[in-house]
């Protein structure tokens, strides 16, 4: 199935418990789907930018959160990444934050070489998600969409530390 019949078929399992669950238990569903749909987003953010669909990729930001990401994008003649969450923090004024693990490898035209090259790379991202339908507002930590001497320029991001003795 794919991922929106299954979040159809979830928010609807979830409205229908709405309806007989105490006050808690319908923070908790609503917490849940909150959940689900923040990390669904993500995968879909990833798999849109693996397939070199940037039209799609920009849609799962809000404009400001891609205007940040968008220089220090890294290019590619073929990706593969993998997002996985391992974490979901839902504030009360429901922002979002998702931990995620990351793993990738890209394909692209050296022009130091002059030839294909292979790129690989993994860590760990912090994603910030808010609205309906939640929409990514910043990405920190390592940023899976990054090039890496270009992360620490990205929003949000810390700066690389330096030793001060190689000054």
């Amino acid at each position: 199935m794919k991922i929106k019949t299954l979040r159809a078929i979830a928010l609807l399992m979830a409205a229908a418990l709405l309806g007989a669950c105490s006050s808690a238990d319908k923070a908790a569903l609503i917490d849940s789907a909150l959940a689900v749909d923040a990390m669904d987003v993500i995968r879909e953010a990833g798999d849109a930018y693996s397939a070199g669909r940037m039209d799609a990729f920009e849609s799962y930001f809000t404009p400001e959160a891609f205007a940040a990401v968008e220089p220090g994008l890294r290019r590619f003649t073929s990706a593969s990444l993998k997002i996985e969450p391992r974490w979901v923090e839902i504030s009360p004024t429901d922002a979002i934050e998702v931990q995620a693990q990351w793993q990738g490898r890209w394909e692209y035209f050296d022009i130091t070489q002059g030839r294909d090259a292979e790129r690989e790379g993994r860590g760990v991202a912090v994603f910030t998600l808010a609205g309906a339908p939640p929409r990514i507002t910043s990405v920190t930590r390592s940023i899976p969409f990054a090039e890496p001497d270009g992360a620490a320029l990205l929003k949000g991001a810390s700066p690389p530390l330096r030793d001060p003795g190689l000054d």
